[in-house]
């Protein structure tokens, strides 16, 4: 893994390479699933990583905390590019808080487990009422058109 991440981190430096989330989760995935070197307390801290990279937390992290704190640290080598492109709840963020929910339950964290459900079900219900607005919005607009 941490030779993928060195290859990672030299077509970002050498041939412009950009990162997107898709690929992010792909290599998350992978690294979650190598429990010798990544423990609970480093996926811990691997999900606040990607809560502080831009990630929504769902209103569970008042004050700009994170949701475990920031004391917990991953290997050395697991830096993760940093993501500029826009987050789709459906493609991006449910799949990447399920592969952290079964990652933190495989390694017996069942309350960090817990709390990763909880966010998810608060940005699930975040992402669904903005669907709804952006739903009435257009159906508005169409009504603006027609008269």
């Amino acid at each position: 893994m941490k030779k993928t991440l060195a290859v990672l981190k030299t077509y970002i430096n050498e041939q412009q390479f950009v990162p997107d989330r898709v690929t992010v989760n792909i290599l998350l995935k992978a690294l979650l699933r190598w429990r010798k070197e990544v423990d609970a307390d480093a996926v811990r801290a691997l999900f606040d990583h990607m809560i502080s990279g831009g990630y929504p937390h769902g209103g569970k992290c008042a004050n700009g905390s994170l949701p475990f704190g920031a004391g917990a640290s991953f290997p050395k080598g697991m830096q993760l590019p940093e993501i500029k492109t826009p987050i789709s709840f459906s493609r991006h963020v449910r799949p990447l808080y399920k592969m952290f929910i079964k990652a933190m339950y495989l390694r017996q964290d069942v309350h960090a487990a817990r709390t990763v459900v909880g966010i998810l079900k608060a940005v699930q219900a975040e992402a669904a009422r903005q669907k709804e607005m952006r739903k009435e919005a257009r159906k508005a607009n169409r009504r603006k058109r027609r008269q």
